[in-house]
């Protein structure tokens, strides 16, 4: 069971990690055919509709002597722009045909590319660039009548594919490396989709593998103040980084958030979900996000440049000094914390033993009337100073009065 769930957490963290691969396999968009044949001096015939009715590629134009003809073949590719190409395979078949006394025997095509600038390009245009247009393979071969293949492509040709993506268009040209003599020894040459059983459209289909990248997200975390600290893990339990802390996961990752009760700018920050008011949350570029300290959320597309906030709240710190009569002021006394925006209750003792005099509440400095616990709502970290007397002692002229005492003015 154990390794069965480790192998689980593996496939889960590889597939968020490494790119997945996609096969675009499909026949031409676009198929055009360029005929050239000769009467009295080259003429060049474009033919687009005779593939609508499955019939000959290279007897369209007048058939006269020397005809000869090329092939373009164009993809619309549905294939995202940022995919890398992986592999590539191309299929090809059909059956080729002479009208005259020599048999084709064995005729050697051609795949070239061709550019995306020439495809609305007069027919002569188009002839001229697949002759200047690099050659991808040659071994496109039709022994006696029939010719079929699925070579695998090299890095040569998937570079030019990859090159297709920033126009979505890929264009592969064809020709004969021996068209030139089509004329002279073997007549009128043609490929016969009609009747051979490999119609137009699925006499060449190409199949290729890629890869989309992961896309990489940009995230921030950060407090609700100016700097401090923050936790964040990608995968991973988070650790504490400086706020505001900007990081990249990939889509499908787990990103885990993690806020930290801190010290900062003169006040004690925390995370508020316990006093009634003023609740701490994580907001996600302004809306709320999470009401718990440490949400964790799968990474999407749309949270790239997301910012991640966490609502700490200021918990003033209260304290009290106490001053005494014969033993001077008593600091930091009972300190209390109250965040932001809430009350409490912050009380003293009725009396003090102190160097061994037992000293009484005699009230507090503010506010003579009150007893020995008060509400209060503050606004900032505050001192509030509570006055002890030492009875029947005094080395004033005026001693303190206690809450529901009277004043004494007795010397020690």
């Amino acid at each position: 069971m154990n390794t069965l769930k480790l192998f689980f957490v593996v496939f889960l963290l590889c597939s968020s990690i490494f790119p997945q691969t996609y096969t675009y396999e499909e026949y031409p968009t676009v198929i055009q055919e360029i005929e050239r044949y000769y009467d009295g001096s080259y003429k060049y015939n474009r033919d687009s509709q005779l593939f609508d009715n499955n019939a000959w590629a290279g007897k369209n134009g007048a058939i006269l002597t020397m005809n000869t003809f090329r092939l373009i073949y164009t993809w619309v590719l549905n294939i995202p722009q940022n995919a890398n190409i992986t592999s590539a395979i191309l299929y090809f078949g059909g059956t080729t045909h002479s009208n005259a006394q020599h048999p084709i025997v064995d005729i050697q095509w051609q795949i070239k590319k061709f550019p995306n600038d020439k495809f609305n390009a007069q027919p002569s245009e188009q002839w001229n660039a697949i002759t200047s247009s690099d050659v991808l393979r040659n071994e496109v071969h039709a022994l006696s009548t029939q010719f079929e293949g699925s070579p695998t492509l090299d890095q040569t040709f998937l570079t030019y594919i990859q090159n297709g993506l920033s126009t979505q268009r890929l264009h592969i040209s064809i020709r004969g490396t021996d068209e030139e003599t089509w004329g002279n020894n073997r007549n009128v040459h043609y490929i016969d989709y009609k009747y051979s059983g490999h119609n137009v459209w699925s006499a060449l289909k190409i199949k290729i593998n890629y890869t989309i990248p992961t896309p990489q997200i940009d995230l921030t975390a950060q407090n609700n103040f100016i700097y401090g600290t923050i936790k964040t893990g990608v995968n991973e339990p988070p650790v504490q980084r400086n706020s505001p802390f900007t990081f990249s996961a990939q889509t499908g990752q787990t990103v885990n958030l993690e806020a930290q009760n801190q010290p900062y700018g003169g006040y004690e920050r925390v995370w508020n979900n316990n006093a009634p008011l003023n609740h701490s949350n994580w907001l996600r570029s302004g809306a709320f996000f999470s009401n718990i300290i440490n949400p964790s959320f799968t990474v999407a597309q749309n949270d790239n440049d997301a910012v991640y906030e966490a609502g700490l709240r200021q918990n003033y710190k209260i304290d009290q000094t106490h001053k005494t009569e014969f033993d001077g002021n008593q600091t930091q006394q009972n300190t209390a914390w109250i965040v932001e925006q809430n009350s409490g209750n912050i009380s003293t003792q009725s009396f003090r033993l102190i160097n061994g005099k037992n000293y009484l509440f005699a009230g507090w400095e503010d506010n003579l009337s009150l007893g020995t616990s008060r509400n209060i709502t503050p606004t900032d970290n505050e001192v509030y100073d509570v006055l002890y007397k030492y009875p029947h002692h005094s080395n004033t002229t005026t001693a303190y009065q206690n809450p529901g005492g009277k004043n004494e003015n007795l010397l020690a």
